[in-house]
């Protein structure tokens, strides 16, 4: 379908936007990058084109640009959907402004409960800071959701291109107990 969109009118910002996150499924990183710049070039006022161009910047691990990119959709969005805080505050602590990371992760888990991504990331920043009790706590907490969530899923659903990052977060979430 966005095949066929994007041959009817190639200059559709959201169209650059969907096939950019199609390609980072796919893990075809450099495309995804394409196709995610070309989306803003073409749309610089849409706020989720910002977003999902963070979230390719966020599984390349380029940690400053996911974060100039999330905040400016989220001045463009002001009521931005909570997802948006998931990448944002994990960005935030990568590049070591731990505080402000948490409390992303916390105003997503506020504004959506059953943000599992948002527990995740907590989880592995509680760990890394060597807060194993609230690590346990927030495993304990994704249990209760049941969100079914495993080390095996995490890792199928989580997309970086230094696998190094991802095993990273998977070994973090097996010290907090999460199977």
């Amino acid at each position: 379908l966005n095949q066929r969109a994007f041959k009817m009118d190639n200059t559709d910002p959201p169209c650059h936007a969907a096939k950019s996150q199609i390609f980072l499924l796919r893990k075809r990183f450099d495309d995804a990058l394409e196709f995610g710049e070309k989306s803003i070039l073409l749309g610089p006022n849409y706020a989720d084109n910002h977003a999902f161009y963070a979230q390719v910047k966020f599984s390349v691990g380029m940690w400053e640009d996911c974060i100039a990119l999330m905040k400016k959709a989220m001045r463009l969005h002001p009521q931005h959907p909570p997802w948006y805080l998931y990448f944002l505050g994990v960005s935030y602590a990568r590049v070591g402004k731990i505080d402000e990371g948490i409390a992303n992760l916390k105003d997503c888990i506020a504004r959506e409960p059953d943000a599992w991504m948002a527990y995740v990331g907590l989880t592995i920043i509680y760990v890394k800071l060597g807060m194993a009790n609230k690590a346990f706590d927030l495993v304990d907490k994704m249990n209760q959701l049941n969100t079914g969530l495993t080390l095996e899923r995490v890792k199928q659903i989580a997309i970086y291109k230094d696998s190094a990052l991802l095993e990273d977060g998977l070994d973090a979430l097996r010290k907090a107990g999460l199977k």
